[in-house]
């Protein structure tokens, strides 16, 4: 259960980091169509910061899923055989606990500098095109598509 829990937080971070990433234009497809819709409030120092923050953050993420998920092929081929080894079971548990902690750990880090790059006005501004964007998203998820008719 704990590892689930672990799993769901790293997963929200990915989602929010990629937002954050989303807002401040990162995507050249969406940054050309909505340039005027870009936070006008940053300068370009902060904006580079927080891009090099986020390529930090991304690199990181994607090291330590790589590193999970061949500790998770490990336990299911430990997994497999009749006469499990319940001490190496239990390490790797406890290797991919110590991998997402370490995640959920860079992920405050994240949020830490992010506040101190951009203090909490445009913070807020931040977070409310992210909540915007995910309801957005979350509506059109709902919303019925033509095979469903």
């Amino acid at each position: 259960m704990r590892l689930d829990s672990r799993r769901v937080l790293c997963l929200k971070s990915i989602w929010m980091l990629s937002m954050l990433f989303f807002v401040l234009g990162g995507w050249k497809s969406v940054a050309s169509a909505q340039k005027s819709d870009r936070i006008k409030h940053l300068t370009h120092e902060q904006e580079g910061k927080v891009r090099r923050l986020i390529g930090r953050f991304q690199s990181e993420q994607l090291r330590v899923k790589e590193l999970v998920a061949a500790e998770q092929a490990k336990l299911d081929k430990l997994y497999q055989s009749y006469d499990m080894d319940i001490a190496k079971i239990e390490a790797t548990n406890e290797s991919i606990g110590k991998l997402e902690e370490g995640l959920l750990r860079a992920h405050l880090n994240m949020h830490k500098e992010l506040r101190n790059i951009v203090g909490s006005e445009i913070f807020e501004e931040i977070s409310k095109r992210i909540k915007s964007h995910m309801e957005k998203q979350a509506s059109a998820s709902k919303a019925p598509t033509e095979s469903s008719r």
